[in-house]
């Protein structure tokens, strides 16, 4: 499986978009997008707020090597201003840069460690979005309608170095 390739659902308003999840965590982020094979149907998750700290409980140790599991679950609840959005696009053809925006204000994260895995799952609901074309550099549309989410996936104990480590700083 190729790197930062998960098992797992990407799921928007219930509806299942992919069996695979692209993630990976970069500092105190987390991007995870649904695998899709073109640009218009790609959609990605980026929520704040959640890194590799906060899954070190189920994690090795990166120095050491070593596993620590004091705790089989945990669960967070992330709230602000703005921790996180979905996007989706590029849209237009070819990819003119058209994209829709969705922020998230609060999302529910939980954690399932064995010593075989760690499953992960997001959920929560986005606000309502906008349509944006970036060589425009204009707003297309505003009032986009709120989409809900769930995306959960697993990653692998031999992988699980390589999730957490995805970018120099994680």
């Amino acid at each position: 499986m190729e790197r930062n390739r998960h098992p797992g659902t990407f799921e928007i308003n219930g509806a299942a978009e992919s069996q695979s999840v692209w993630a990976c965590v970069i500092g105190d982020t987390i991007r995870i997008s649904n695998c899709a094979r073109s640009g218009a149907d790609r959609k990605e998750l980026v929520l704040t707020c959640f890194g590799a700290r906060s899954l070190t409980f189920a994690c090795p140790l990166p120095r050491t090597g070593q596993m620590v599991y004091p705790e089989p679950a945990n669960e967070w609840h992330i709230a602000g201003t703005c921790v996180g959005e979905i996007s989706w696009g590029p849209r237009g053809h070819p990819a003119d840069g058209e994209f829709e925006v969705r922020p998230i204000k609060a999302y529910r994260a939980s954690a399932q460690a064995s010593p075989q895995s760690l499953v992960l799952e997001f959920t929560g609901r986005t606000e309502g979005g906008m349509a944006l074309c970036h060589f425009a550099n204009s707003v297309e549309q505003i009032g986009l309608a709120p989409w809900d989410f769930r995306i959960r996936f697993v990653v692998e104990r031999e992988r699980l170095a390589e999730f957490l480590d995805a970018a120099p700083g994680s």
